[in-house]
């Protein structure tokens, strides 16, 4: 949202825009646009390391499929039929 609204962390200088602007993941004409709910990707897996106080890596990046979001969305349907009850208790928010 940053990068494609108020460019803050360039601004910043914590991410190099060379960096983004060269990414062939970046989308220039995506600049302002506001997805439905702000939301731009539903499911990602992000592995993500410390390697120090205040340095982090991140590993791997999956905004496609994470491996084994097929389990929890199946567990999840698989759950809402054994406990239908604790579901509407704990009040858990339908995938859709």
């Amino acid at each position: 949202d940053d990068i494609y609204h108020r460019q803050e962390i360039l601004r910043a200088g914590r991410v190099p825009r060379d960096l983004v602007a060269r990414n062939e993941a970046f989308l220039p004409e995506m600049i302002g646009v506001r997805p439905p709910a702000g939301v731009y990707t539903h499911i990602i897996g992000v592995d993500i390391v410390r390697i120090s106080e205040n340095e982090f890596y991140v590993l791997e990046d999956n905004a496609r499929t994470p491996s084994g979001v097929s389990y929890m969305l199946e567990n999840r349907e698989t759950m809402m039929q054994l406990f239908p009850e604790l579901f509407q208790q704990i009040k858990v928010r339908p995938v859709e």
